[in-house]
This record gives structure tokens, sequence and C-alpha cells, in this order.
């Protein structure tokens, strides 16, 4: 779908096209426009560091971040303050 002149691609069919599981039932994945192509590891984002955070990037969560979140007191808060930044989407790996 073209919206002005970014191309963006539906959530929706990201998540039908990699056989993704959506773990949020309760958000309308239909009303979600992917608008860059490109990804982030958010470990520095899960540390705190929001500096030059690019809130449209699809986030991956893998091995490094899920240990890293595990070894902090605060971990789940920390991943409910990153999941509040408006980012489209998070792939657990």
């Amino acid at each position: 779908m073209l919206n002005g002149d970014i191309s963006t691609v539906p959530l929706k069919n990201l998540i039908e096209k990699m056989n993704l599981e959506n773990l949020t039932p309760d958000v309308d994945i239909d009303k979600i426009e992917l608008t860059m192509p490109d990804i982030n590891r958010p470990a520095l984002q899960l540390a705190g560091f929001m500096k030059d955070f690019d809130r449209n990037r699809i986030q991956i969560i893998g091995n490094v971040e899920h240990s890293y979140l595990k070894a902090q007191e605060d971990g789940i808060d920390r991943m409910k303050s990153f999941l509040k930044t408006g980012i489209p989407c998070v792939v657990f790996c």
C-alpha cells in the first residue's frame, strides 16, 4: 500500500507471510502499518538508552535481550516501558 510517498505493509501481512503468532489478540493488527524495512535489536533501549531510537522499526528480541531482561530485577518493568514507546511490533526469537 502507498501512503503518500511512503510504501507501507500491513502488520497482518507480515504475520501471515512469516507464519508468526500474534500474542496480543486485543491489538487490532489490521490497523498497524509497517513503514520501515529495517529492524532493531533493542539491547541498549532495554538498558534505558533511548537516544536516536527509531520507534518505527520492527523490534527483535533474541537470546541476548531475553537473557539481559531475565538478569535484571526490574526486567518486566523494563519490557513494559519499552512496549509503551509506540513500536509497531516485537518479534521474539
